[in-house]
């Protein structure tokens, strides 16, 4: 194992630590010592790494975040063409196709971290997560010029549509990650393009 594979590893046990801290103690009453300890490390050892927890807290959360971000960018515009072009309907194999490759790449990593996350949205965890997840859902849709989601029918304002819709997304990927037995990023991925949601909305242009 070379130097950076220690350096990774060694972040991964504090980070582990602190996941499994937080579920028993909660964030609020987690010292470094507590973490240490966990972790089998010395306090010196954390603090090559990190300033404090507030500090561990934090780059743990801007790299989710950051990683979500990148993958939303890409997986976003292939994901709305794909479903307004109706190709999703002509494919006898949905993985076949990229853009379903691409949105299910996004739950892939959901999934793969999905006890960090469930332990920042827990009651234990980092109130403040819950709302960069809203944040980055708001900015992506916005970014990808939130009117081709708007239903052209509904009465409702689209200041509203919009919130309406980065709330039900995130509420669903929030349902699935608590979820004891849940389904698998490809399920999810067919659960949320049948439910319209990552489509556009243009039903009175298709009339």
């Amino acid at each position: 194992m070379n130097r950076q594979e220690k350096n990774e590893a060694t972040q991964q046990r504090i980070v582990s630590a602190l996941v499994s801290l937080i579920d028993t103690k909660g964030f609020t009453n987690i010292t470094v010592s507590d973490i240490t300890r966990v972790a089998k490390l010395s306090r010196g050892t954390f603090y090559i790494y990190y300033l404090d927890k507030y500090d561990l807290l934090k780059k743990i959360e801007t790299k989710l975040i950051a990683n979500m971000e990148q993958l939303m960018q890409t997986n976003l515009d292939k994901t709305i063409y794909w479903v307004d072009s109706h190709k999703h309907e002509q494919a006898a194999n949905r993985l076949d196709y990229s853009p379903y490759k691409s949105i299910i790449q996004s739950f892939d990593y959901l999934d793969q971290n999905r006890i960090v996350l469930n332990a920042l949205l827990s009651k234990n965890g980092d109130p403040q997560f819950l709302y960069q997840l809203k944040a980055l859902m708001d900015r992506q849709i916005t970014l990808h010029n939130d009117n081709i989601f708007i239903h052209e029918e509904n009465m409702m304002p689209h200041d509203y549509q919009h919130v309406l819709l980065v709330n039900s997304i995130i509420s669903i990927i929030g349902h699935w990650l608590q979820k004891e037995t849940p389904e698998s990023p490809i399920e999810l991925a067919d659960i949320l393009i049948n439910s319209r949601l990552l489509a556009p909305y243009h039903e009175k242009n298709d009339k």
